[in-house]
């Protein structure tokens, strides 16, 4: 393709809609733009591809329980909570070696089950057990008040 860029990204028509290609940390993302018009996929690629430049944007689906735990972090941090040393630990010890890289959208009631039974398979009391949920509880909420696409089975 003459004129092409390395970088930018491309469109292309799949059916009667135009297809968003471009790459976000590493990796090929494949993004359905949502219209029939040519003028108007392009624009969104530039967006994209912007926001991405910028560090602003996770690949919509791909939002990890670890990118979630990340805004509770930046919160905690942020607001200068008291308890934020404990909440990393949790976090770093118990949630994100067993949940950190499912995808947000694949977090369920059957995660949730497996991830008590671990748990208590560990020895944990069910009083610390539903205090990490919790904390899935406000990583979902902060997700939803942050950026909804991200999050679409959080509630």
């Amino acid at each position: 393709m003459a004129g092409h860029t390395r970088g930018t990204g491309t469109i292309y028509l799949r059916g009667s809609m135009w297809w968003l290609q471009y790459f976000a940390n590493g990796r090929q993302i494949n993004e359905a733009s949502g219209t029939s018009d040519e003028a108007e996929a392009r624009r969104q690629l530039k967006v994209k591809v912007g926001e991405t430049a910028a560090g602003k944007t996770v690949a919509p689906g791909r939002v990890t329980i670890g990118d979630l735990c990340g805004l509770v972090m930046d919160n905690h941090r942020l607001r200068e909570l008291r308890r934020t040393k404990v909440v990393e630990y949790v976090l770093n010890a118990h949630i994100l070696p067993s949940l950190g890289s499912l995808p947000a959208a694949r977090f369920g009631s059957a995660q949730v089950r497996q991830y008590i039974l671990q748990r208590q398979a560990e020895g944990a009391s069910n009083t610390t057990v539903n205090r990490e949920l919790a904390l899935w509880a406000v990583a979902s909420n902060w997700a939803m008040r942050w950026n909804p696409s991200w999050c679409s089975n959080c509630r």
